[in-house]
């Protein structure tokens, strides 16, 4: 939200549900929120201090009403397809190209995608008398993905019980999660081999094996696909609170959360997998075990009043969560049979060896808060909130475990002190807030050693059980400082709402893995504070209602984002360093090691660059522009040719009602960056020998026989796609025994995108996890500084259909 935060720290925003922060999406079912609030302004996230930098997003479940009880069914089937595949050849124009008549015709997507149809179905029951309310919920999904076995089960269930005493001065709630979901996360880079196979070929020999290409970087799509890639996730958030009304205004609050995370992840790589070593390692097993939970602990004291027309709210709290981490993992082969897959890795002749590769881990860290806020309100004129956060982590330095984070802001309602025309609020608002950001490891300040590395004594360096890093006491907290200036404006009788918010972000003192002199220190890297960039953006949404009678309504909403983030510092004397790369095979021309961005010092993030070509060829490789004149292509030849993060970003929502009718069409664009298209870069040739496929867009240029990475690879990405369509229909249930509410709604979702790229999806990558070359696994974090890459490992996207039914008893 807002553009970058951080570098290598949480890029996602704090997730908090029902008060409790660092709660995961998916334990939620969509069913059971009952409101969703973003919080992107630093001086409303800064009271949440360390996680705050990101954004906030608060999620309030649903809760039962006193004096009600009802029943709720929610359920819909869907259909998912891919929307759009690369433009590689069909089996006819492969020959036709003169490429390699296998004697098959396959198409390779087809065998590894699937469009099956999924389901989800909500249950509740919600209801209470004066002192006690109730809602519990049910909920299963059983969803399919577009690539053969993936897709996951999920078995989801909440309770909430409020319970007023004492005089309904004592309030006691308790709100519990839980969720189940064994899932099938299949192999989506069987695309990127689908893509490239040469599409006469078959997908078995006559022998019944896989038909596997030779080569590097070459394997049978499907043979890939039916690998197997599971696990079980179980996870649990529950949370007990307890408040009580010393006296009229002043009230006491403790509450206690418990998150906990179990997964257990299996792959298996059969004896005829070429893919992952399964055939030279005689099959490959791999079993993983993950365990994270937090428990948190919070007391506040607040008071409420007024003083005339001045109402205020002053509140003070304490906080401590701790988090646990730990896991092991085994990967072996070596296997007489396939049959036991993963469940029998003791079977291995390589752990019988003592070869198998096998890790564990148990790690975690606590945080402490002391944390204030007061609220001002003056008449609904003039609006006033500060407050200060002080927390601890033991993931810093010995000298800077602690960070302070103010915000203040403030606001008036001109409307109130002046008469203006047709205008009911015109609120005018300013706000400032610093928040902070937790590394992603722990650890970080101190030497770590590991085995292997190379110690530095006595004038060289030794291999022995060494550091791999040095001690930092001073290594902080990464800072956010953010100002926001915004109008909020309601006129013409509310018809037309909306609010402008201009603001500028600083943040300082990121945290990098930063090379260092090897001596005097001991290893050759230390985690330092040592970056920091600027975001300034512009932020409006317009509500208006056009049309608005008993019969018909139309209410379109217009919602414009632009920001542009700067590099202030980077590691210490780096002006500017190469980021990311192209991948294998062969994109080594024409300078070696060469990335596909800048990072530099005082340019905007996201400088996509490549060497310009000047529309030659050299047997029949493309020939580079000499930028100065030296006689040799080298790095000062690459120049910015594109940037990675848009310009601008548009969305338009279109609210219908007509009669028992209504209908919603969601637009949304993005104007102003590029994308590298890697299948371009690697494919769009015409070798001397057409062994696999090729791409053929609208810049195919036969002559091109070598594939060599330039600026005709990076294209502009504008789009606008018409991301969500729905029509509902509202059942009139008066005088049903059984019904108090139906509707009945069909939802189509990616229905069609406007764009010039040649990709499979214009859409903004704001990150890069690196190249996924020969069976290599995804970074576990990208790098934002690296954004606008479209991967030859990009998940395809679907286009999704569903038809849903809402129900009340």
């Amino acid at each position: 939200m807002r553009g970058l935060s951080t570098i290598g720290a949480q890029t996602e925003p704090l997730i908090i549900v029902d008060g409790v922060p660092g709660a995961s999406l998916s334990n939620i079912d969509p069913q059971d929120i009952e409101s969703f609030d973003v919080l992107k302004d630093g001086s409303a996230a800064a009271i949440y201090g360390t996680r705050g930098s990101s954004g906030v997003i608060l999620i309030t479940t649903k809760k039962g009403k006193k004096g009600t009880s009802n029943v709720e069914y929610n359920g819909y089937v869907s259909n998912e397809s891919i929307a759009k595949l690369p433009a590689f050849l069909t089996a006819s124009e492969f020959k036709a190209a003169g490429g390699i008549d296998a004697g098959g015709t396959t198409n390779w997507f087809d065998e590894v995608s699937q469009s099956k149809f999924s389901q989800s179905h909500n249950l509740s029951l919600s209801g209470g008398t004066a002192a006690t309310s109730y809602r519990a919920s049910f909920n299963f999904r059983d969803m399919a993905g577009v690539v053969i076995n993936t897709g996951f089960k999920q078995l989801n269930g909440s309770l909430s019980l409020n319970q007023k005493a004492m005089n309904d001065k004592l309030n006691l709630s308790l709100n519990m999660i839980l969720t189940n979901r064994d899932s099938k996360f299949g192999f989506p880079e069987a695309f990127r081999y689908a893509a490239v196979a040469n599409p006469t070929s078959r997908v078995f020999l006559e022998n019944g094996k896989y038909n596997d290409p030779s080569g590097f970087d070459s394997f049978n799509p499907v043979s890939i696909a039916n690998q197997i890639n599971e696990g079980i996730k179980s996870e649990i958030l529950a949370n007990a609170t307890a408040s009580y009304e010393i006296v009229s205004g002043l009230k006491v609050t403790a509450s206690y959360a418990k998150q906990k995370s179990d997964v257990l992840n299996g792959e298996y790589y059969s004896k005829s997998s070429v893919y992952r070593q399964g055939v030279s390692r005689n099959g490959v097993a791999r079993r993983i075990t993950d365990v994270s939970s937090n428990n948190l602990y919070e007391g506040t004291l607040s008071y409420s009043g007024d003083a005339g027309k001045l109402t205020y709210t002053i509140m003070g709290g304490l906080s401590a969560q701790d988090f646990t981490f730990q896991g092991q993992g085994i990967e072996a082969g070596g296997f007489l049979l396939d049959a036991f897959t993963y469940n029998n890795i003791g079977a291995s002749s390589e752990v019988l060896k003592g070869l198998a590769s096998t890790w564990s881990y148990n790690n975690g860290y606590a945080l402490q808060a002391q944390f204030a806020r007061v609220n001002l309100n003056q008449d609904n004129t003039y609006f006033l909130s500060a407050s200060v956060r002080r927390e601890g982590s033991d993931r810093f330095g010995q000298d800077n475990k602690y960070g302070i984070f103010p915000a203040i802001s403030a606001g008036v309602d001109i409307s109130k002190l002046a008469s203006l025309n047709n205008v009911d609020n015109l609120k005018l608002r300013v706000g400032y807030g610093v928040t902070g950001n937790l590394p992603g490891s722990s650890y970080l300040g101190y030497s770590i050693f590991t085995p292997g590395a190379q110690f530095y004594y006595n004038g060289e360096f030794v291999p022995s059980y060494g550091p791999i890093t040095n001690a930092n006491a001073d290594l902080s907290w990464e800072k956010k400082s953010e100002i926001n200036v915004g109008i909020e404006y309601a006129m013409f009788n509310s018809k037309l709402r909306g609010a402008l918010d201009i603001f500028q972000r600083k943040t300082s003192d990121l945290i990098l893995y930063a090379p260092v002199l090897v001596p005097p220190n001991l290893a050759a890297n230390t985690w330092t504070n040592s970056a920091g960039f600027t975001t300034s953006g512009i932020e409006l949404s317009v509500n208006y209602d056009l049309i608005k009678n008993a019969n018909f309504s139309y209410t379109p909403t217009l919602i414009f984002t632009s920001y542009r983030t700067i590099l202030d510092s980077y590691l210490e004397n780096t002006p500017r360093t190469f980021a990311t790369n192209l991948g294998a095979p062969g994109q080594n021309l024409p300078v070696p090691s060469l990335g596909l961005h800048f990072i530099e010092v005082g340019a905007p993030v996201g400088q996509i660059v490549a060497p310009i070509w000047n529309g030659t060829l050299n047997d029949g490789k493309p020939t580079f522009v000499d930028q100065n004149g030296d006689g040799a292509i080298d790095a000062a030849d690459w120049v910015v040719v594109g940037n990675g993060l848009p310009d601008f970003e548009l969305s338009l929502n279109n609210a219908f009602t007509f009669g028992k009718f209504d209908a919603n069409l969601f637009f949304r664009g993005a104007f102003g960056h590029s994308l590298v298209n890697e299948n371009r870069a690697f494919y769009e040739i015409k070798p001397a020998i057409l062994a696999a496929n090729i791409v053929q867009t609208k810049y195919y240029d036969p002559k091109v026989t070598t594939a060599s990475y330039n600026s005709t690879h990076v294209e502009k990405a504008d789009f606008v796609r018409l991301d969500n369509a729905s029509i509902g229909c509202t059942i009139d249930t008066k005088g049903s025994k059984y019904f108090n509410k139906a509707r009945l709604f069909v939802t189509g979702q990616n229905l069609f995108t406007i764009t010039g790229y040649t990709g499979i999806d214009p859409d903004v990558r704001l990150s890069d996890t690196g190249a996924q070359d020969n069976g290599a696994r995804l970074a576990a974090v990208g790098n934002p500084l690296a954004p606008g890459v479209d991967r030859r490992s990009t998940y395809y996207l679907g286009r999704t259909l569903t038809f849903g039914v809402n129900l009340g008893f």
